[in-house]
């Protein structure tokens, strides 16, 4: 039997602030814009993250990536 982990795609942060704001809304969504996008990945920053998962994530390490979510046994 094997167990199969899942995992949330993740960016970094230093990554998403060097787009442009285009690019940035591109890549993701955020209801104040891309000023709001940047304001709240520098907060993550500050926080000690330097990645931004993709989607909900309930499992992460310090650094903000998914830990992985292990699956049933197969």
């Amino acid at each position: 039997m094997t167990t199969q982990t899942t995992w949330h795609i993740h960016m970094p942060i230093d990554y998403l602030l060097r787009l442009s704001d285009r690019r940035l809304m591109e890549t993701l969504s955020h209801p104040d814009g891309a000023q709001g996008a940047r304001a709240e990945l520098r907060q993550m920053l500050a926080a000690g993250k330097t990645n931004l998962v993709a989607g909900p994530c309930d499992n992460q390490h310090p650094d903000g990536s998914c830990a992985g979510h292990p699956g049933k046994e197969q």
